[in-house]
């Protein structure tokens, strides 16, 4: 019979290790990739030996490398079986007559994979502890108890526990669940006392702050405390005030909409009008600065030249002078021309043009009017300087002398030295004019003057 079981040990362990040959051989031959783990020991761990993932054998152990306090273990894994990235890797203990092998846990189901070349690290790796171990620890714990207290403590249990079975089961039952939850929930506690420590740890560097909180408090309190009917006193005034504007708010509520309302749309409206209000106060800035230019307040009248700006000169008067007669001279040949001769034609188209020279002559008399307009009482003229100035302006213009002003405002003889020679009539063209009317028109108001002049000389054009 010894030998039969001798025999069949012999066959077994034969077939056994076939079967592990055959098994490195395929597995080596299978494209694969390498992975390898630290563990904290690998007794009996060699080269060769199978790496199993649920069981199936999936690939084999290439290197085992001492590092010091861990072990390096290298894998070669088929490459048709795929890892979970936080794969675990524990080392199985020997059977009867086997060897060490290394399991993997999880299977892979879906999600990120372990890739090629990359370390599970020793917290993701376990080892057995060996028999040896096991018993020395064993052998070492009980040689530390006395036997005469031990027989003591035996003793006084099975007095303790005489009748209470069924109560011993029920806790012994109650326990076990609570053993069974507390595995279960061992990283969650593992979190709650690191949560607890860092609160501790926290709290102990702060114990200043929060002294200093306490004191705080405690003079807030005694504050408020001291000042209670204070306090009291204004709170309930202030509920008064709430009530009374409710009171007061409340009938009033859709005329305060309606206010807001309104106030809404003319905001928008003034909002949408911006442009136009700025183009309308621009305008009525410069309204009132052309008002102020009109109105002379010495005089009490309106200037009705209103295009010129303030300080304008004397040759700036000149053109404008020159450029209305020549204009009027273009009009009267343009409108006017039909029926007179060569020459009237010829002069109306010399005072039509400005740059002809014309009406130098009464051009030149202009500085001196000005200086005249501005060196009377008050920083005026007289009516009877007005009148000498027009008149001898009109003198200045060829056909307009027989024009004869109202004898209220006869002008002045004008002196030498400021008047210059008046055209003579031998002007080519001059003496081809048509004759000019005499007008006299007397105001009703003024008794002639500068008005009838006026009229007198519109009247002859």
């Amino acid at each position: 019979m010894r030998r039969r079981i001798i025999t069949l040990t012999a066959v077994a362990v034969a077939v056994a290790v076939v079967i592990a040959a055959v098994s490195v051989i395929v597995l080596r031959s299978t494209p694969s990739y390498r992975v390898r783990a630290v563990f904290a020991s690998a007794n009996g761990l060699f080269p060769g030996n199978t790496v199993e993932m649920l069981g199936a054998p999936v690939g084999v152990v290439t290197d085992v490398v001492n590092t010091g306090n861990t072990v390096l273990v290298t894998m070669k894994v088929q490459k048709q079986f795929q890892m979970p990235a936080a794969v675990l890797a524990a080392l199985e203990s020997p059977q009867v007559l086997g060897e060490p092998s290394i399991e993997l846990s999880p299977g892979y189901t879906g999600g990120p994979t372990m890739a090629p070349g990359q370390t599970i690290p020793e917290s993701r790796t376990t080892v057995p502890v060996s028999t040896d171990q096991l018993l020395r620890d064993i052998q070492s714990f009980l040689s530390q108890i006395d036997p005469h207290a031990t027989g003591d403590l035996i003793t006084n249990l099975s007095q303790d526990l005489t009748d209470q079975g069924a109560g011993l089961n029920q806790l012994l039952g109650n326990a076990a669940g609570t053993i069974q939850l507390l595995a279960q929930k061992g990283n969650s506690l593992g979190q709650l006392t690191t949560s607890l420590a860092q609160i501790t740890a926290t709290l102990q560097s702060r114990t200043s702050t929060l002294s200093n909180l306490i004191r705080d408090y405690n003079t807030v309190s005694s504050i408020v405390a001291s000042h209670q009917s204070q306090l009291g006193t204004a709170i309930t005034d202030l509920a008064g005030a709430t009530n009374q504007l409710s009171g007061f708010l409340g009938p009033n509520l859709v005329p305060l909409e309606n206010d807001v309302a309104g106030i809404t749309q003319v905001g928008r409206t003034v909002s949408g009008n911006l442009a136009n209000l700025d183009t309308l106060l621009n305008s009525t800035n410069l309204l009132f600065a052309a008002a102020g230019r009109a109105y002379d307040p010495s005089h009490n009248w309106l200037d009705l030249n209103l295009a010129l700006p303030a300080g304008a000169t004397a040759s700036l008067v000149s053109g404008l002078v020159r450029d209305r007669l020549a204009g009027i001279c273009r009009r009267l040949l343009a409108n006017h021309s039909a029926g007179l001769p060569a020459s009237t034609l010829q002069t109306l188209g010399l005072c039509g043009d400005p740059n002809s020279g014309f009406f130098n002559p009464l051009l030149a008399v202009i500085p001196s009017i000005l200086d005249t307009l501005t060196s009377g009482p008050g920083g005026g003229p007289s009516a009877t300087a007005l009148a000498a100035l027009i008149a001898k302006g009109m003198s200045m213009i060829p056909g307009a002398a027989a024009i004869q002003a109202p004898a209220t405002a006869a002008p002045a003889a004008p002196p030498a030295s400021t008047t210059p020679p008046a055209p003579s009539l031998s002007t080519p063209g001059a003496s081809q004019l048509p004759p000019m009317p005499t007008t006299t028109t007397t105001n009703p108001s003024s008794g002639g003057g500068l008005g009838g002049l006026f009229k007198g000389f519109l009247g002859g054009l």
